[in-house]
């Protein structure tokens, strides 16, 4: 019972979240979803890839079952292979994601023209001659998908259309009479045309490869493909994968009109219309609002999260400084939604010690919310450390010479014969009142001189004591210059030899 209490209380709070985001730009995500869902149901209703979709959406399922009980290996399996994943998906559904684009952005039609209503008369009387006569006919009328990826070969006719020229194209003894014929703007454009084929044929079994063809065509665009019976003498309709016999003359005129005026079409035809993709409508709003609202719940579910931070000193008065600092950043436990968590960055955040009642003496300064600068709905849980130690000391502000450390000696025969240094002193702060202030001096690290053969510069850092600190951000580096000499040889040493003197006697 407890637990059933709990279970009403979590869906209770998560119905309070989600009505929190309820406001016009969430009725806006939900359209836009569902009309998204429904478009990708209406490229892949009839398409051979639904097995793989539905494993796809089984997939989902897991990944998204395995978050809500908290699972990790199986997530994380998700997670790490998404990009692949991703790959994956555009190359399987590379020609439904090419039609549904194609669907989404489809905007012209078959149209007729001023005589519309006497040219879907005249090819609706042709089209039922050709049927009486057991003649064979495969008519296309595109609608506002491009029908041209499907059609392969043809020949390109581009004449005024005629019912002479449409019956010598199907007669029998014409060469493209088992092909289709390509209708637009009451214009045969192209005739003997190959059309792909179902891709199931449970309602086709008995029917012949015009229907197969009919049925295929339908199934990838939204064109009206008109099929004659050679074997029967009927007449049938397919549009958006669907089969339809048309059994007088009328009834297939108020068809071609209906596809071609299809914002001018009857109420009761555009409620019969409505009637068919209702419940496909109605499960892709509710498919969108699940979706909706679970991504409300991930994003706003409470989270937490580490974030590093340093720590900033303000108000110091002038005369003190701050000396052994336990840390210099600190760790802090936040909580938050995910939307709110991703500000919460260490640019986002400030930690500030503030010095301005502070006195010489060691202090202790303990780490609260009140003393952050976090982003909003973001709270502080834990930090750790929890609290900082550190001394407030008293500064004096003077000047230290820098004194070089040399080491060891020269090689034999090499004498130093200068040192100088840059910068020769530096201003630093004292932190203790008992320094001698007027001998101060900050050595270098070790400069050896056993590995100096040649004048040479140096650049070396300063390791200074604990009672100074510098009055800059951080210590200079020194460099410095070492001038060496080599003593000059006696004649006989350097190899010169004393000119022989000239005897007169030889």
């Amino acid at each position: 019972m407890q637990s059933l209490r709990e279970a009403f209380g979590d869906t209770r709070e998560q119905l309070e979240l989600i009505l929190t985001f309820l406001d016009e730009r969430a009725f806006a995500d939900i359209l836009l979803l569902a009309a998204g869902l429904y478009l990708i149901y209406r490229t892949f209703r009839f398409s051979g890839s639904r097995r793989i979709l539905s494993g796809v959406l089984f997939l989902a399922v897991i990944f998204i079952l395995s978050r809500f009980f908290g699972l990790r290996a199986v997530p994380f399996l998700f997670i790490t292979f998404r990009d692949l994943f991703i790959l994956l998906l555009i190359v399987l559904f590379q020609p439904e994601i090419r039609r549904m684009l194609e669907r989404a952005m489809a905007f012209r039609g078959f149209r007729l023209e001023k005589e519309g209503a006497f040219f879907s008369d005249q090819l609706s009387r042709t089209i039922f001659d050709l049927a009486r006569a057991r003649t064979g006919a495969i008519l296309i009328l595109p609608g506002r998908e491009s029908v041209e990826a499907f059609l392969n070969g043809g020949i390109e006719a581009g004449a005024m259309y005629s019912d002479a020229l449409l019956r010598s194209i199907f007669d029998e003894h014409s060469p493209g009479h088992d092909g289709a014929v390509l209708i637009e703007n009451e214009r045969i454009k192209r005739f003997a045309l190959r059309l792909p084929l179902a891709r199931e044929n449970t309602i086709l079994k008995n029917l012949g490869t015009r229907h197969h063809a009919g049925m295929g065509l339908s199934e990838r665009t939204d064109a009206l493909v008109i099929v004659v019976s050679e074997e029967r003498g009927t007449v049938t309709t397919f549009q958006s994968g669907l089969m339809e016999s048309v059994r007088e003359q009328s009834e297939l005129v108020t068809k071609i009109q209906n596809f071609a005026y299809r914002s001018q079409q009857p109420a009761g035809e555009r409620l019969r219309e409505l009637l068919q993709t209702a419940p496909a409508m109605a499960a892709s709003l509710l498919l969108a609002i699940l979706l909706w609202g679970g991504i409300i719940l991930s994003e706003g579910r409470i989270r937490q999260t580490e974030v590093k931070v340093p720590i900033e000193s303000v108000g110091r008065p002038p005369g003190l400084m701050i000396a052994d600092m336990s840390h210099h950043t600190v760790i802090l436990r936040l909580s938050g939604t995910k939307q709110k968590l991703n500000q919460a960055t260490p640019e986002n955040i400030r930690l500030r010690l503030n010095l301005r009642d502070a006195a010489p003496g060691r202090l202790t300064y303990s780490i609260r919310s009140r003393n952050l600068e976090l982003p909003p709905g973001v709270e502080m849980i834990a930090a750790d450390p929890p609290e900082l130690r550190f001394s407030v000391v008293a500064i004096n502000e003077s000047e230290a010479r820098i004194r070089p450390n040399l080491a060891g000696k020269l090689p034999a025969g090499l004498s130093l014969e200068s040192v100088q240094v840059d910068p020769a002193q530096v201003a630093v702060y004292l932190v203790s009142d008992n320094a001698d202030r007027k001998n101060l001096s900050i050595p270098t690290e070790r400069i050896d001189l056993k590995n100096i053969t040649e004048s040479t510069e140096v650049a070396v850092r300063l390791l200074p004591p604990a009672v100074m600190r510098p009055v800059e951000k951080r210590w200079p580096q020194i460099k410095v210059r070492l001038t060496v000499s080599q003593p000059s040889l006696p004649a006989e040493e350097s190899g010169d030899l004393p000119e022989p003197s000239l005897d007169a006697d030889n």
